[in-house]
């Protein structure tokens, strides 16, 4: 009985959806935030924007272990991307490129900042 339960405990932390930081740099140095919400084994909503007025949406596979995966983002300027990356669970970085030949990085998921002064 303890095997089940640790299986239905496992299966349920797995299922849960949770929603982390987000950040898009764009190869003109614009950097759009937001978040990205989803949970393992499905695809992750990702929305990020910026003061201007820029804005992308996209998706991104959540793998169940550390691994690359892919997504696509489509801004509201019409450009659209694809983009690589790699990381595990919740923590998220890589790198992709727009339909207009620029690139872009993007990272999800909590990061650490360094502050220098």
């Amino acid at each position: 009985m303890s095997k089940a339960l640790i299986l239905f405990s496992s299966l349920s932390l797995a299922s849960c959806s949770a929603t982390v930081p987000a950040t898009i740099k764009l190869q003109s140095n614009e950097i759009l935030r937001g978040s990205a919400s989803g949970s393992l084994g499905s695809d992750a909503e990702i929305a990020v924007r910026n003061i201007d007025g820029l804005s992308c949406e996209g998706k991104m596979f959540v793998p169940f272990s550390a691994a690359n995966t892919e997504g696509t983002i489509v801004c509201n300027d019409k450009r659209k991307g694809h983009f690589i990356a790699n990381g595990n669970a919740e923590s998220w970085a890589g790198e992709g490129k727009l339909d207009d030949g620029s690139t872009f990085s993007i990272l999800i998921g909590p990061q650490r900042t360094t502050i220098r002064y």
